[in-house]
């Protein structure tokens, strides 16, 4: 996370939003790239290490409720990119169900984030090869 960004973002009267059962909003994003780049066989743990950090990560709840997300990608031999992601989603009047859609909408909005990191043209250049 960068300096200044809240990883345990506020909704309404209902606190923090809980985005994944024990994980914090950057822990879910991390273990999320992770497990896509091993599966699509896009990345050697044993290679050259991506960092990504998230430089902005905020929501709204009311009317036009989203996501935003943007994460920048780089590693030791590569300064990488940044990506970002505004995603939409409905919203409730009542806060439980508001929050509840915004809780709801992260996975979708995380794996819109993630598309766009290893479908950016740069991807491929981020380990060195």
């Amino acid at each position: 996370m960068a300096p200044g960004v809240d990883d345990r973002p506020l909704c309404r009267i209902m606190g923090p939003v809980e985005v994944a059962p024990g994980k914090t909003p950057s822990q879910h994003i991390k273990d999320a790239l992770q497990e896509e780049l091993l599966m699509a066989q896009a990345y050697d743990v044993r290679g050259t290490p991506i960092d990504g950090r998230i430089e902005e990560l905020s929501f709204s709840s009311v009317s036009p409720a989203y996501w935003q997300i943007t994460m920048a990608v780089k590693s030791p031999v590569n300064n990488g990119y940044k990506v970002s992601v505004k995603y939409p989603f409905d919203t409730s009047f009542s806060a439980f169900g508001a929050c509840k859609n915004v809780a709801d909408a992260f996975g979708p909005a995380v794996q819109e984030l993630l598309k766009q990191v290893v479908t950016n043209p740069q991807f491929p250049a981020l380990p060195g090869n």
